[in-house]
């Protein structure tokens, strides 16, 4: 991904520099660029104050020594290819720290805006006699990076950080919610899962996230799919699996009578059953179940989580399963896996 076009926030802007005009809308709204968002009220807008940057807000100025006006102000990128938020926002930062001379980054970590991951950071630098503490905000959606940079001089920053805050809050996409959980989910995929590759089952409608390192087969029959870890050594006695199970119902259940039911036959089947845990929770949007148990399979003691829920005549059942001693250290990637499961449209 080419450098070149990266929206830096070192656009800057002087009162001096500008003359706008009070806004009488709080909130701003560009069809064209795909976003809107709520100044703080009184600030002056103007659109297209520089190349890239579409729109500038500044705060009023507060006498004849206030010289510098603080502002907010939002570009937007189109990308010549695919990237994410964690990718853009690290080559947009190496490339401002290259180009402003004496810029020291402060801070920097992840947040959501308007329910898409996005990312911040927070510089100083002086500027035109000015020492400047600036605070850029960047997400990436299809193809478009939005950069939302906040800017106030060193001594009044703190003043008006809360401002720049709440303004930031307000940002949203407009898209529609379909397209924009569309590209959550492949933001998702993409920035937190960077290692996984997205498995779809045509036949039974359904697709979930896999590391690219495990082994991942079609079962077919009822057990849709099996992956399993690579193995780590001589001493790795056990590959760690999840299996994607579907069940076609004979008839229409609850969610709590089909767990029920699903408790009985695990007590009756496996070894040494213990249940550890269960709970309510979100499988692909259903009103779904997770359970933890323990087992035994020979000299081995298992530790597995089920994540399960009913749509229609069918329930899905994500099952992880690890050593009980190396359970800890799998935890993370079967969680990531399970959240991951999602719903297709069924193959014609």
């Amino acid at each position: 991904m080419s450098k070149r076009g990266y929206i830096l926030a070192v656009v800057i802007f002087l009162a001096a520099t500008l003359s706008l005009e009070a806004q009488e809308k709080s909130r701003y709204a560009n069809r064209e660029k795909g976003f809107s968002i709520e100044f703080p009220e009184g600030w002056a807008l103007r659109e297209a104050p520089a190349p890239a940057v579409v729109v500038l807000a500044q705060s009023p100025q507060e006498g004849p020594s206030d010289t510098f006006g603080e502002n907010i102000n939002i570009a937007v990128e189109d990308l010549p290819r695919d990237a994410t938020t964690v990718q853009y926002g690290a080559a947009a930062r190496e490339t401002l720290v290259k180009a402003a001379q004496g810029l020291k980054v402060l801070d920097e970590g992840t947040l959501e805006i308007d329910g898409c991951q996005a990312g911040y950071f927070g510089y100083t630098l002086s500027l035109q006699g000015y020492s400047l503490h600036n605070i850029v905000y960047y997400l990436v959606v299809e193809r478009k990076a939005y950069v939302i940079t906040c800017s106030a001089t060193d001594k009044s920053f703190d003043a008006f950080k809360e401002k720049f805050e709440k303004a930031v809050a307000t940002f949203k996409i407009e898209i529609s919610a379909d397209k924009r959980d569309e590209i959550r989910s492949m933001a998702q995929d993409k920035d937190a899962r960077a290692d996984m590759t997205r498995y779809t089952s045509g036949a039974y409608a359904f697709s979930v996230l896999f590391p690219d390192d495990w082994t991942v087969t079609d079962r077919g029959i009822t057990a849709a799919v099996v992956a399993v870890s690579p193995s780590e050594g001589e001493t790795d006695k056990y590959s760690e699996s999840v299996t994607v199970t579907v069940e076609i119902l004979a008839e229409t259940t609850t969610i709590e009578l089909y767990g029920k039911g699903l408790l009985t036959t695990l007590e009756r089947k496996a070894s040494l059953f213990e249940l550890v845990g269960k709970e309510p929770v979100n499988v692909a949007g259903l009103d779904g179940r997770r359970i933890v148990y323990t087992s035994k399979m020979g000299p081995y003691k298992f530790t597995t989580t089920l994540h399960y829920a009913i749509d229609g005549p069918r329930a899905y059942l994500i099952s992880c399963a690890a050593l009980t001693d190396s359970y800890e250290q799998y935890k993370d990637v079967f969680e990531t896996i399970a959240r991951s499961f999602k719903l297709e449209k069924a193959s014609e």
